[in-house]
């Protein structure tokens, strides 16, 4: 494809993921890693090792993807940034809205996010059939995601997790945005908040491991403002990500496990399966870097930008700031970028 410098900033099990999937796609390029602990090994992967963000320069890297913790993402971001910079972004952009804010307007190129559930092919299929209005008007969304914490990263003890520490950027809210983000892009701009952030176990340390959010949607696929309630959590063993639409003429239900899309229909009896293709996890991540290489055009792509990104902190934003109030109804304030 021609490309030849890659930098991956991080050495973590997705920046990992992220160096053995460019060389899939990029099998003669030079990759770099960007580590922060010296000790430890990189990808066989890799081309080699960074040790400090000012050698960077002298390799010039034509693209450049940040896997390192949320709250070091800008800072990382605007050391590295260069008029030529292809940029991605690990979710979430940032830890807190006034960072990634201080980088959209840093910026000059378009970033990306890593929002990579957007090239699961159920969930496109999905939204389509919701802006479709298949059965009719939405009346309300129910989504829930849940998986136990110490499952997620198997070469990584908890206690060394990012996931378990507010300085590293960890928390349901943060580590499972992934929800946040499906969720707007499909139905629409968040409004309000209404949130409860809990720490249910000592799974992790001065975060939240589970979240309940009522978010009301400016949905144009709805008569009315859209309820749209969203359960997290990071302790439950039956693993779970789905996302429930019901709407004036039945329901149809995306599972993120099984890659299934279903329908139900006022007067049947039992839904029916209109989409059984679970796309490989992996797929997801080689789509999404396929933008980044520039294979696939990003406006024939359902990318996350860094806008979108701002808009998933925003509405975290809201949540907190509502669960700190004892659940009052918050609105989402919007960045003017």
């Amino acid at each position: 494809m021609g490309h030849k410098r890659l930098l991956v900033i991080g050495n973590g099990s997705i920046a990992r993921r992220h160096v053995r999937l460019s060389r899939q796609l990029l099998p003669d390029a030079d990759i770099k890693v960007l580590r922060h602990r010296l000790d430890r090994e990189i990808s066989p992967h890799a081309s080699g090792a960074l040790n400090t963000i000012d050698e960077v320069s002298a390799f010039e890297p034509e693209y450049v993807i940040i896997a390192s913790p949320a709250p070091w993402h800008v800072e990382h971001a605007k050391r590295i940034l260069r008029k030529n910079t292809n940029l991605l972004i690990e979710k979430p952009l940032s830890d807190f809205a006034n960072k990634a804010v201080e980088l959209l307007r840093f910026s000059t190129k378009p970033i990306l996010v890593g929002y990579n559930l957007r090239f699961s092919e159920s969930l496109q299929y999905f939204r389509k059939l919701v802006h479709k209005r298949l059965v009719g008007n939405i009346l309300t969304v129910r989504c829930e995601v849940g998986q136990y914490l110490p499952s997620w990263r198997l070469d990584t003890p908890v206690a060394d997790s990012v996931s378990v520490s507010r300085s590293l950027g960890g928390g349901v809210l943060l580590e499972l945005s992934h929800e946040i983000d499906y969720l707007t892009w499909i139905f629409g701009e968040a409004l309000s908040v209404n949130a409860s952030l809990l720490k249910q176990t000592n799974l992790v340390n001065d975060v939240e491991d589970f979240a309940h959010l009522l978010i009301t949607s400016d949905c144009k696929f709805a008569l009315k403002p859209l309820p749209i309630s969203l359960q997290m959590d990071m302790y439950r063993h039956d693993v779970t990500r789905y996302c429930l639409a019901i709407c004036e003429d039945g329901s149809l239900r995306w599972d993120g496990l099984s890659g299934k899309v279903e329908l139900f229909k006022r007067g049947n009896t039992q839904s029916k399966v209109l989409f059984a293709e679970p796309t490989p996890h992996e797929n997801t991540y080689l789509a999404q870097l396929g933008v980044l290489f520039g294979s696939m055009k990003n406006n024939d792509a359902p990318v996350a930008t860094g806008k979108d990104g701002l808009a998933v902190l925003e509405v975290i934003e809201a949540a907190r700031i509502s669960s700190e109030s004892g659940g009052k109804n918050t609105q989402v304030n919007r960045s003017s970028i």
